[in-house]
């Protein structure tokens, strides 16, 4: 009996690991949109969720990163979309050809998502949001880059200076006539 309730609980410890329900701790960074966030990698993962909504294209890199990176992606529910190690991005600074990338076209559903940054040989489970590895202390960089750039609007003067210039045209056609 004793043996019996020792062997449960050896098991209950072994499958526990290192597996997480839901992450500890997230950055929330809104509705997706070109940008990069940076941060110390320190102990073991990084937690991103943001949202998603009606994009043509979604690329994800860690070029900047001062290790080997890798990066997987959950859904709201805890499954894995995609992992990557290694994209072997020639030339970047940072982690080199180490660098971790997702690429996404239209494809991607609305949500929200959760992005989990690790270094080398960290395991990103298919689901429950289970991410297991060794960490690494560094520094790192995420890059989101979208096909969909914020909408620019003109600075006042701009468009006070346009107003000018088709008024000075107008004068200047009227007065030929």
């Amino acid at each position: 009996m004793i043996l019996k309730k020792l062997a449960i609980i050896c098991s209950l410890l072994v499958l526990s690991g290192t597996a997480m329900a839901v992450p500890i701790t997230v950055a929330d960074l809104g509705s997706v949109r070109t940008q990069s966030v940076t941060g110390t990698l320190n102990p073991r993962f990084a937690w991103y969720s943001f949202e998603v909504g009606d994009l043509t294209r979604l690329i994800i890199n860690t070029i900047g990163s001062s290790f080997d990176t890798e990066l997987g992606l959950y859904d709201a529910l805890g499954n894995r979309v995609r992992r990557n190690d290694d994209a072997f991005i020639f030339g970047a600074p940072g982690c080199g050809i180490f660098c971790s990338r997702l690429v996404f076209g239209p494809g991607l559903s609305s949500g929200t998502y959760y992005l989990a940054l690790g270094r080398y040989n960290t395991r990103f489970r298919r689901s429950d949001f289970d991410v297991r590895g060794s960490g690494v202390a560094g520094s790192y960089r995420i890059n989101f880059i979208t096909d969909n750039p914020p909408i620019g609007v003109p600075e006042p003067g701009t468009l006070g200076l346009l107003g000018l210039s088709l008024l000075a045209i107008g004068a200047r056609r009227r007065k030929r006539v």
